[in-house]
């Protein structure tokens, strides 16, 4: 009985560690996502294939839920991608797979000093987006993704 006990703490401490908490850290809330919402404006390229860095801006909204977002990456290319991403630490974003670029890819968003670094990776090819700061311009807080007549970019 007293293993049966044990047991069952085990897993609902295992199970403390999924979803809203972060392991080995505090639990996760709404709250730690609003340093992400926003327009932010960087440099993205895919150096390791021979594409040099261009100017770039990605926009984050919240998503349905407490932990989620909605994210257009590229937002001033000719098609931007709009993605479903998850709050899965107090500094990072989750993309999981789906279409980025007209292929499947995941992605993370990293929060450091008040700058987003992104990462792409699809088909083993991995790009990346850096000194992402926030600016002004497209409204993140109403939710509004761009569609491919916003832009001539790229």
């Amino acid at each position: 009985m007293k293993r049966l006990i044990s047991l069952t703490l085990v897993v609902v401490l295992m199970l403390g560690c999924v979803g809203l908490v972060a392991c080995g850290g505090a639990a996760l809330s709404s709250d730690d996502r609003e340093k992400f919402i926003g327009n932010w404006a960087g440099s993205y390229g895919c150096e390791s294939v021979g594409v040099e860095a261009v100017p770039d801006t990605m926009v984050v909204a919240r998503g349905s839920g407490d932990l989620d977002f909605v994210i257009t990456l590229h937002a001033d290319f000719l098609n931007p991608d709009t993605v479903d991403g998850k709050l899965t630490d107090v500094n990072t974003i989750t993309i999981p797979v789906q279409s980025m670029g007209g292929v499947p890819g995941t992605g993370k968003i990293t929060y450091s000093n008040n700058t987003l670094t992104l990462t792409q990776m699809a088909f083993g090819i991995t790009c990346e987006g850096t000194d992402y700061v926030k600016s002004s311009g497209i409204a993140a807080e109403s939710g509004f993704h761009p569609d491919s007549t916003t832009s001539a970019f790229c």
